[in-house]
């Protein structure tokens, strides 16, 4: 079995292609921030909502291989003006199969808290561990300001 050496020091990574006698390409799900112009270059946030009550979430495939179906999941963690947690609310939502190299945008619903206070979001692509992957750790974060 071949393997590609990994940067740090005796860690090994799987190679991109299962080693099942004929080449299999292997999907790798990332959450993907928005990217909106600043002065002098762009800022990136997974702070972005439809108007509508509902984040949108991008999730994309950044490997060769196709992924499945899965489920997304954003967790949410508010905070009070002075820097207390006053609750917390997770949201699981159907991810549709994505092509390699491509990515789709999710719609979530915002909880009630999301509009009246600061929030934390974490966004967890594949949470039930449903697809192989090339990197199974990819957990995206973001501080959110009400209504969005």
């Amino acid at each position: 079995m071949m393997w590609w050496p990994a940067l740090h020091s005796c860690s090994r990574r799987a190679p991109p292609f299962a080693n099942t006698g004929q080449a299999q390409p292997i999907p790798n799900l990332v959450p993907l921030p928005w990217f909106f112009p600043s002065d002098g270059g762009f800022d990136e946030t997974f702070c972005l909502t439809d108007g509508q009550g509902r984040l949108l979430v991008r999730v994309g495939n950044q490997a060769f291989g196709a992924a499945p179906a899965s489920i997304t999941r954003v967790s949410f963690s508010f905070f009070d003006p002075f820097g207390f947690q006053i609750g917390v609310a997770a949201r699981e939502v159907r991810t549709p199969p994505i092509p390699a190299g491509e990515a789709v945008v999710l719609a979530v619903d915002l909880p009630a808290l999301a509009f009246t206070h600061d929030h934390l979001l974490d966004i967890v692509d594949d949470w039930r561990s449903q697809v192989r992957e090339l990197d199974e750790e990819s957990i995206r974060r973001d501080f959110c300001p009400p209504g969005r």
